[in-house]
C-alpha cells in the first residue's frame, strides 16, 4: 500500500488531499500545522487518516516505502521550518511535494526560498520534488474573511431573513480566476505521482469578477444584492494566466467546476460554513 505524510493535514488543502488519497487506497499520516484550522474533523475523516506529532512524522519520513511528503505550507515560520526539517528527514526515494498559494509565495521571500530549493532539490540532486502553485481557491473549509466567503456567506444569510445594519462594501479588482479546493487536490496527487516530476501552477483557467461572483450567491437564492452588498470600482489587480494545457497536458486535469458552479457549489457549503464560524 502507498503512504502518504501530510504536514497541514488540518488545513483546507490538506484535509481534501488526505480524503481524496484515502479514498485512493493510501494510507495517510497527517500532522497539524498551527492555526490551520479542523479540516479532517469538518470533513469526518478522522478514522481514516493517522494522526501524528512532528517528531514522529520525522521517523517516518525517513523510513516510510512507497511514500509521498506534502507540505501545506502557509509561509509562517513555524510550517516552513517543519517543511524544511521534513524534506531533509525524507529517505532518497521518497517524493516530495510542496504546496503553496500563488499569492502567499508573492508575498513571503521565506516561501520562495523554500519552493526554489524544492526545484533545487530534482534539478540538482536527481529527487522527485515538485512544487504545486495553487491560484485563488475556496471550499467551506477554507478562510472565512476570503472574499468568496464573504459573499455566500452574506446571501445565505439574506435568505434566512437577516438584515445587515450596513451592506457588505466590496471593491471591484477585475476578473480573477477561482476554482475549487476539492477540486485542486486531484491535480496535486497527480503532479506528485509523475514520473517526470515538473513544478506547476494549479488553477481554472477561467476568471470571473466580484459584480459577477455576488450577482450569482443571491441569484443562486433567488435575491437580490441590493440592501445587503455594495460593489465599488477599484484599481485593477492583474494576475500572470494560468498555462493550463500545460497542466493538462502533463496530469491529465483540468478544472471543471469554476464561475457560475463555483459559486453555487459554495452557496450549497454557506450552511456548514456559517455553523463552523
Amino acid at each position: 500500500m502507498p503512504n502518504a505524510l501530510i504536514l497541514g493535514s488540518n488545513t483546507a488543502v490538506g484535509a481534501y488531499l488526505a480524503r481524496l488519497l484515502h479514498a485512493r487506497g493510501t494510507a495517510v499520516f497527517g500532522v497539524a500545522s498551527p492555526g490551520g484550522g479542523d479540516g479532517i474533523t469538518a470533513l469526518g475523516i478522522a478514522d481514516s487518516v493517522n494522526a501524528i506529532g512532528f517528531a514522529v512524522a520525522i521517523d517516518l519520513a525517513a523510513r516510510l516505502p512507497d511514500a509521498t511528503l506534502f507540505a501545506v505550507n502557509s509561509g509562517d515560520p513555524t510550517t516552513a521550518e517543519q517543511a524544511a526539517e521534513l524534506y531533509a528527514a525524507a529517505s532518497a526515494d521518497a517524493r516530495l511535494c510542496h504546496i503553496a498559494d500563488a499569492d502567499a509565495l508573492r508575498q513571503s521571500p521565506l516561501l520562495l526560498d523554500q519552493a526554489r530549493a524544492i526545484a533545487a532539490l530534482r534539478r540538482d540532486h536527481g529527487r522527485r520534488a515538485v512544487n504545486a502553485i495553487l491560484h485563488a481557491h475556496d471550499s467551506r473549509l477554507g478562510p472565512a474573511d476570503g472574499l468568496p466567503a464573504r459573499i455566500t456567506l452574506a446571501a445565505w444569510r439574506a435568505a434566512n431573513g437577516w438584515a445587515p445594519a450596513t451592506p457588505l462594501a466590496l471593491v471591484e479588482t477585475g476578473p480573477r480566476d477561482w476554482g475549487w479546493t476539492a477540486e485542486y487536490v486531484d491535480a496535486i496527487a497527480r503532479l506528485a505521482a509523475l514520473d517526470r516530476p515538473i513544478d506547476l501552477a494549479i488553477g481554472s483557467g477561467h476568471r470571473i469578477d466580484t459584480g459577477t461572483m455576488v450577482n450569482e450567491a443571491f441569484g443562486f437564492f433567488k435575491l437580490r444584492p441590493e440592501g445587503h452588498v455594495t460593489v465599488s470600482p477599484g484599481a485593477a489587480v492583474t494576475e500572470p494566466d494560468i498555462d493550463t494545457a500545460r497542466l493538462k497536458a502533463a496530469t491529465g486535469w483540468s478544472a471543471s467546476t469554476w464561475g457560475r458552479d463555483l459559486v453555487h457549489a459554495l452557496c450549497e457549503g454557506a450552511a456548514a460554513r456559517a455553523a463552523d464560524q
